[in-house]
């Protein structure tokens, strides 16, 4: 159980460093002093058990809670801190637990919600001064409370659901405690490695990988602080603090990386003289989707390392893992069966097929969760369907070649497109709606939807009918309205005929405006923007800002920081990609994050393209007139040439594999 891992590793080392944030460090003796206080507080506010929920960024005091919440046999609801309030709502409408638990900001969200007048109003506390609350002080010999059953409730993970709201799935002590030990032994991992927690500890993959994970070996566990030195929530993406994961993994020793395939990308991307040495890491693991190979080499090359894999869901944990020498491994193989998890591939009928054929993938172990928003689970002969297909190699290696979902990766997020179509169908004017994933400029991948709308309705209005309804994380950054949406007789979306009529809808509206029928463009043109001024090219960087943020153009100003307007990594790396495909030069991400103003990030940009650059030759004249481009004829007949699959791989990642976790 979570509570016996922690006191076993605050008997054997009391006085090693447990927890690292930011500047404040915690011995496993005060962790777990400081999680029987939490308990304590929860048994005078949850008697008997219950449930509470916690609306938190990564945090010691998200730590504190998690263990305290574990001895007092409280099950604990984590829930994402940027989730969109609707979603919120509704998931405290549905859960209804005893005590929501957050920070000052939480508060404030929660008091928006209860003005709402829900059905269920949310009694809610702000953990720093509810923890400070005195309460009976506790021993260090026990807690004086029986523990936990080891079968009751421990947690319940929200993960992708196809329902509309996030699955609730459930995981009791005993199952928390396998899986963070399952893991630690088939990886090899002790109290001599520090884990670097990169990851969001309301995910699976963050909380029983980096923190049971590390707490099982008895290790250190080093987070990025969440909060600046007023306590403000940060908000900073990943890929603004890359040269800070790179100085942490130096200065604090660190020997485990877990983290998904965009930060791996992001870390790659990083300018080849930034200081960081890798060759101390023992484990560097990606999970939680797919691992593109142009991400595993570009990693490989930039550092030297390569990148293990795991395989697992929220239902069934880690199922396998890549532990094989480091000059064999590859990104099409995930990995063998993890310690006390047995693995096979069905066939019709449920019979076991032999290594190289595929088939259903399905998993037994005392991982498995009974129970999923209080469903079981779909297991047979003690064996869980996974729903993914794949087959094993006669080494025991797992390669998946197709996954059950179409949940959708937006840099580390999960997105049901089936949600998001169902958000943009509740607007009175759209007539038809599909959502799919299209490549980012990252090789990720991003949001698109195609709309039908009535006459009246425009692009501007479901934008903005988007911010509102959805995180940002799901809203499209790529929005279409086409008319009709091409389907089958029996209603089924033809994707390739899509994709067809998006590409030539953009080549229209490039030909139309004058400027390049370029995909990766979507009409920008800042070379000619320079040309025409200054203020000409800021109002291009506004008007881009504006629409990859889906919010209305008067929102922004020329002193509006993109710190403080809700941008995120992916929306960062989109942001560099447009600009240097209009400006033809690479930008660094210190140009794009750093600069204290849009004002000032247009007069870096004017500036470095008056420098001369040793790698590109001579600077590009911005006065200069644009080049001559393809007619738009020619566009066209370059489109029609294409088969069904070329179309469908230029505009659509959907037929890429989907690793949920």
């Amino acid at each position: 159980m979570p509570s016996q891992l922690l006191q076993r590793a605050a008997q054997s080392s009391p006085d090693r460093v447990a927890l690292v944030c930011g500047g404040s460090r915690l011995t496993y003796r005060s962790l777990q002093a400081r999680a029987r206080h939490v308990a304590n507080l929860l048994l005078t506010q949850c008697p008997g058990g219950g449930r509470v929920a916690a609306v938190m960024p990564n945090s010691i005091g998200f730590v504190e809670l998690l263990f305290g919440c574990a001895e007092a046999g409280v099950a604990l609801l984590p829930l994402d801190p940027i989730m969109h309030s609707d979603t919120l709502a509704q998931l405290i409408a549905q859960t209804r637990p005893d005590l929501i638990i957050t920070d000052s900001e939480g508060c404030a969200a929660m008091q928006q919600l209860a003005a709402r007048g829900s059905g269920h109003p949310p009694r809610f506390v702000d953990f720093e001064q509810w923890s400070a609350a005195a309460c009976p002080a506790v021993s260090d010999e026990g807690a004086g409370w029986p523990p936990p059953q080891a079968d009751t409730p421990a947690i319940y993970l929200s993960t992708s659901g196809s329902t509309g709201l996030p699955k609730l799935v459930c995981r009791t002590h005993e199952q928390l405690h396998a899986e963070a030990t399952n893991f630690v032994t088939s990886a090899g991992l002790g109290s001599a490695d520090n884990f670097l927690c990169v990851l969001p500890l309301h995910h699976s993959y963050g909380l029983e990988i980096c923190l049971l994970g590390a707490v099982a070996a008895g290790s250190t566990l080093v987070m990025l602080d969440s909060y600046d030195a007023r306590k403000r929530r940060l908000g900073v993406p990943f890929v603004a603090r890359c040269r800070e994961v790179l100085s942490l993994i130096d200065s604090e020793s660190i020997s485990v990386l877990p983290a998904v395939p965009q930060q791996f990308l992001e870390l790659s991307q990083l300018p080849d003289d930034t200081p960081g040495n890798l060759s101390g890491l023992k484990l560097i693991l990606s999970s939680a989707c797919p691992l593109p190979p142009s991400t595993f080499e570009r990693f490989r090359k930039r550092f030297g390392r390569s990148i293990r894999q795991s395989y697992g869901s929220s239902e069934a944990g880690t199922v396998t893992l890549n532990m094989g020498p480091e000059q064999t491994l590859s990104p099409q193989s995930v990995g063998t069966a993890v310690r006390n998890v047995s693995l096979e591939i069905a066939g019709d009928g449920g019979r076991a097929l032999p290594p190289g054929q595929v088939g259903n993938i399905r998993i037994r172990s005392a991982v498995v969760t009974p129970q999923t928003a209080g469903r079981s689970t779909d297991v047979a002969d003690d064996y869980f369907d996974s729903g993914d297909i794949g087959y094993v190699d006669p080494d025991g290696q797992l390669y998946i070649t197709q996954r059950a979902t179409a949940v959708i990766d937006v840099g580390g997020y999960k997105v049901d497109p089936r949600r998001v179509e169902r958000i943009l169908l509740r607007h009175s004017a759209v007539i038809d709606a599909v959502v799919y994933a299209a490549p980012a400029h990252d090789g990720g991948d991003a949001i698109a939807a195609a709309v039908q709308l009535e006459p009246d309705c425009t692009l501007a209005d479901i934008q903005s009918f988007c911010r509102d309804s959805l995180a940002p994380f799901e809203c499209p950054t790529q929005l279409d309205a086409l008319d009709p949406i091409p389907r089958s007789p029996l209603g089924k979306v033809q994707i390739a005929e899509l994709c067809r009529a998006v590409e030539h809808h953009h080549a229209n509206q490039a030909l139309n405006a004058g400027k390049r029928p370029d995909s990766a463009d979507r009409g920008a043109h800042l070379l000619d923007a320079g040309r025409h001024g200054r203020h000409v090219l800021l109002s291009q960087v506004r008007a881009k800002v504006a629409q990859l943020l889906n919010i209305p153009l008067e929102e922004l100003s020329s002193d509006s920081r993109l710190q403080d307007v809700g941008f995120d990594s992916v929306r960062a790396a989109e942001f560099r990609a447009w600009l240097e495909s209009g400006l033809g030069f690479k930008v660094p991400i210190t140009v794009v994050w750093n600069s204290p103003t849009l004002s000032a990030c247009t007069d870096a940009l004017l500036e470095m393209n008056a420098a001369p650059r040793r790698d590109e030759g001579a600077r590009i004249d911005l006065a200069a007139p644009a080049s001559v481009l393809k007619s738009m004829e020619q566009r066209i007949h370059e489109l029609n040439g294409l088969g069904d699959a070329e179309l469908y791989d230029r505009l659509s990642a959907r037929g890429r594999r989907r690793n949920t976790r």
